[in-house]
C-alpha cells in the first residue's frame, strides 16, 4: 500500500478547511440576497483520516548494534522519530514519523560508551512512506557516498543545506556503487542479490549478516569536505599476511577506484576462507556463558588460594576453556590467574560482570577465533577488549593467542603542547603506533629475559626494542642509543605552519622519530587491521631466534590532517597557570606534595579523559630514572588529583609516610590526558613542562 507523503499531508490538510469555510460564507451570503430557503447548508466534507509514517529495521554490524539509539532528520534538519528504547539483541527498531516529517531522510543509530566514546550506523529514506530502513557499515558506506564531504554524520545537516542530494536516483546509484566496491565479498558469502538497504534480514550469521560480518568499514574524515574510506575484508590468510583493503576517498569516482584497487577487486574470494554461517550466533551465546560465569559468586566461581587456573572451580567457568580445563589457555604469556590472564575470574571485582556487543573480527591461520566485546560493571564501567576462541563441536571454547610472549600494537596519537613553557609556537602533532612488548624478568635474578625484540611493520621496516633500566617495558632503540618510550611517530607536524624546522629537531633523543617522516599518504595506506610481525630474542641465548608471534590492529594512525578534525581535552586556565607558575626555571618541583592536581575542559565533539598521567624523573645514582603515575577519571569528571604511588619496592620518587609524598629531587616532565575511541585508538594532550629546542 502507498502512504501519501507526510510532506503532502502537510500542505493539503491545513488548506481543506479554509477552502470549504469560504465556500460556506458564499452560500450563506447568496441565500440572505437571492430569496428565501429553509433548507439547512450542506455539512462540511469530513477531515482526512490521518496517516502514520512507520520506518522499521535492523540496525547491526553483524553483531546487532545493542544500546544505539535511532533518530529520523529529515530534510528541514529536524529529528522526526527516535527510537523510545535503545536498540536490543535481535537488532531490530521501529520509530513512527511526526506529522509533518518532510523527506527525504537520515538515519543515524548512536551507542555512547561509559568513557564518552560513540560509533553510528547511517542510513537513508529518500521519499515518505512506511518502509524497511536498516543501518549497517555498507548503508553507511551508501550515505558516505551521498554526503558532499564524505562524513556520514554530516549528511543530514548537507541535505537540509541542500548541497548533498537525497532521492531515489541519487540513493539507486550510490547504492550500485557500493555493490561494486564489495562486489567479491558478496560473491564469496553468496549475497550478490541481498537488499542492502530496504531488505528482510536477522543478526543470525547467515546471509546479509553473514555478509556484514566479513568486512571492515572506515571512514575517517580529513577535512571539511574529504574523508579516507577503507573497506577490509575479513579473509584468512597466512600467518603474518596483511589482510586485503580497498581504499579510496569521497572525491573519487567508480572508475577511480575501480583502478586504484584492481588486484583486490580482481581475486575471487576463495568461500573457505571467509567467516562460517551462524558465527555470530555463537559469539553471542559464549558472551552469555562468560556472563553467567561471572554472576556466580566469587566462592562459587574460585576456590583453593584462588590464585592459579587449577582454582577454577565452577562448571560454568571452567567449560569456557577448551577441555573443560583453564590450565589449556595461554594468551601473550599469560596463563589464566589473578595476575595473569582473566584476573576478573579471581577478583571482586569480576562479579556480576556483564560481556556484550560481541563481534566476530578475524580466522588466525590455525582457524581459530578472535572476537571482540564490551565488558560492563554493574556501576557502569566498560571496557573493550578481545579473546581468541576455538570451535568444539557448536560451541566456542576460550584456548587464548597462543603466544609465549608479551606482545602488543596500537594506534597512538599525540598532541605536545608547550603552553606550560611559554613556546606555543613549537606545539605539534604527532601520529603512530605503540609497540609494547613487557619488560619480562627472571624472578631469581630480576634480569630481564630479552635480548631484544625486532618489530616488523606492515610495510616491512624492522624497529628493535631492548630493555632499559627501571622501565616496565621495551624501548626503541635509535641506533645503539636506546629511547625512553615504545611510541613510533610515524609523522609529526607544528600546529603552526609557520613554524620553521621540524618536531624532531627540537625534541630530546629519547623521543622516536624515524629518520625520515612518512607521508599522510603513506600513513593512510596502513590498513586499519595491520599485522604487525614480533621476533623474539632472549638474553640467554641472543643470537637464536626464540619466537615469531603476529599482532593485529583494530584501527589505523589517523593521518596528521585527520587529528586536526579531532577535538581532544585540554588543561583549564587554573591547571594551566599552576603549571606555568612552578615552571618559571624550566623545571616542576614536586617535592614534599602528596599529588598532582589537574582541571581539564573537553570540547564539544571530543572524546573526554579516561586517564590522567604524570611523568617525571627522580635522582638515581649518577643520573635520574624516570617514573610515571597516573590515575584513571570517569568521563564525567572534569578535575582529579594524582597521587605519588611507588610501583616497585625499589621506586624511590615517593616516600614512606603516610600519606606518601613525591621525594626530593623529583620532578614532573610533562601530564597528559588520555581518552580511547571504541576502536583502539588512544589520543593524549601532552602538556610538557621543559623547555624546547633541546638540542
Amino acid at each position: 500500500m502507498t502512504t501519501p507523503s507526510a510532506a503532502g499531508r502537510g500542505r493539503l490538510s491545513p488548506a481543506t478547511p479554509v477552502r470549504l469555510a469560504a465556500l460556506g460564507s458564499l452560500f450563506v451570503l447568496a441565500a440572505c440576497g437571492g430569496g428565501s430557503d429553509d433548507s439547512a447548508p450542506p455539512a462540511p466534507a469530513p477531515a482526512p483520516a490521518a496517516t502514520t509514517t512507520t520506518v522499521s529495521g535492523v540496525a547491526a554490524s553483524g553483531a546487532a548494534f545493542t544500546g544505539a539509539t535511532v533518530t529520523v532528520t529529515d530534510s528541514r534538519g529536524t529529528v522526526v522519530g527516535t527510537t523510545a528504547a535503545p536498540v536490543g539483541d535481535t537488532g531490530t527498531y521501529s520509530i513512527t514519523l511526526a506529522a509533518g516529517a518532510v523527506p527525504p531522510f537520515v538515519l543515524t543509530a548512536t551507542r555512547t560508551m561509559a568513557n564518552g566514546a560513540t560509533d553510528s550506523l547511517v542510513s537513508v529514506l529518500p521519499a515518505a512512506g512506511t518502509a524497511t530502513v536498516n543501518l549497517t557499515p555498507l548503508t553507511t558506506l551508501v550515505a558516505s557516498r551521498l554526503s558532499a564531504s564524505g562524513n556520514p554524520l554530516s549528511l543530514a545537516a548537507e541535505v537540509q543545506a541542500k548541497t548533498a542530494t537525497v532521492d531515489a536516483t541519487t540513493v539507486a546509484a550510490k547504492t550500485a556503487e557500493v555493490r561494486q566496491i564489495v562486489a567479491p565479498v558478496l560473491a564469496a558469502t553468496n549475497t550478490t542479490n541481498v537488499d542492502l538497504l530496504n531488505g528482510t534480514f536477522a543478526v543470525d550469521g547467515t546471509g546479509h549478516d553473514r555478509l556484514l560480518d566479513t568486512l571492515t568499514v572506515n571512514i575517517i574524515p580529513a577535512s571539511g569536505t574529504t574523508a579516507n574510506i577503507e573497506v577490509g575484508l575479513k579473509v584468512q590468510g597466512a600467518a603474518g599476511a596483511q589482510p586485503p583493503v580497498i581504499r579510496f576517498t569521497n572525491a573519487d569516482n567508480l572508475a577511480a577506484i575501480a583502478a586504484a584497487n584492481a588486484a583486490v577487486l580482481g581475486t575471487q574470494i576463495d568461500p573457505a576462507t571467509v567467516v562460517a554461517s551462524g558465527t555470530n550466533v555463537r559469539v553471542q551465546e559464549f558472551l552469555a556463558r562468560l556472563t553467567a560465569c561471572h554472576a556466580l559468586p566469587l566462592a562459587e566461581r574460585v576456590g583453593g588460594t584462588a590464585t592459579v587456573a587449577a582454582d577454577v572451580a565452577a562448571p560454568a567457568c571452567r567449560s569456557l576453556f577448551l577441555g573443560d580445563n583453564p590450565a589449556n589457555y595461554l594468551s601473550d604469556g599469560n596463563p589464566v590467574g589473578r595476575f595473569y590472564a582473566l584476573p576478573s575470574l579471581f577478583l571482586p571485582t569480576g562479579n556480576g560482570l556483564v560481556f556484550g556487543q560481541g563481534s566476530y573480527e578475524y580466522t588466525l591461520a590455525n582457524g581459530d577465533i578472535a572476537i571482540g566485546y564490551t565488558s560492563r560493571t554493574p556501576g557502569g564501567a566498560e571496557a573493550v577488549d578481545t579473546l581468541v576462541v576455538r570451535l568444539v563441536g557448536s560451541a566456542f571454547k576460550l584456548v587464548g593467542n597462543g603466544h609465549v610472549y608479551p606482545g602488543h600494537v596500537y594506534p597512538f596519537m599525540q598532541h605536545r603542547r608547550f603552553d606550560v613553557t611559554g613556546t606555543p609556537t613549537y606545539n605539534y602533532r604527532s601520529t603512530g603506533y605503540v609497540t609494547q612488548v613487557i619488560n619480562r624478568v627472571n624472578p631469581q635474578t630480576g634480569v630481564p629475559i630479552f635480548d631484544r625484540v625486532e618489530v616488523v611493520t606492515p610495510g616491512g621496516a624492522t624497529l628493535v626494542m631492548r630493555p632499559a633500566a627501571a622501565t616496565q617495558t621495551l624501548v626503541l632503540m635509535r641506533g645503539d642509543q636506546r629511547t625512553n618510550t615504545s611510541y613510533v611517530r610515524l609523522r609529526s607536524a607544528f600546529d603552526d605552519t609557520a613554524t620553521a624546522g621540524t618536531p624532531a629537531a627540537i625534541e630530546s633523543p629519547n623521543i622516536f622519530f624515524l629518520s625520515q617522516d612518512l607521508s599522510d599518504a603513506d600513513v593512510a595506506a596502513i590498513p586499519a587491521r595491520s599485522v604487525w610481525t614480533y621476533r623474539y630474542y632472549l638474553a640467554s641465548n641472543p643470537t637464536v631466534l626464540a619466537a615469531t608471534q603476529y599482532y593485529r590492529t583494530r584501527a589505523r594512525a589517523l593521518t596528521i590532517p585527520e587529528l586536526r578534525t579531532k577535538p581532544l581535552a585540554a588543561f583549564g586556565p587554573q591547571t594551566l597557570a599552576g603549571f606555568q607558575t612552578a615552571a618559571a626555571d624550566g623545571v616542576v618541583d614536586l617535592a614534599g606534595q602528596a599529588g598532582v592536581s589537574l582541571g581539564w575542559t573537553v570540547p564539544d565533539g571530543g572524546l573526554p579523559p579516561v586517564q590522567a598521567i604524570l611523568f617525571g624523573t627522580v635522582p638515581s645514582g649518577n643520573g635520574t630514572a624516570p617514573f610515571t603515575d597516573y590515575v584513571d577519571v570517569a568521563s564525567t569528571a572534569r578535575q582529579t588529583t594524582i597521587p605519588c604511588a611507588a610501583a616497585t619496592v625499589a621506586d624511590t620518587h615517593c616516600t614512606n609516610e603516610t600519606p606518601r609524598k613525591f621525594a626530593a629531587g623529583t620532578v614532573a616532565t610533562g601530564a597528559y590526558l588520555l581518552a580511547r575511541e571504541r576502536s583502539g585508538r588512544e589520543f593524549a594532550t601532552y602538556y610538557a613542562t621543559y623547555k624546547v629546542p633541546v638540542n
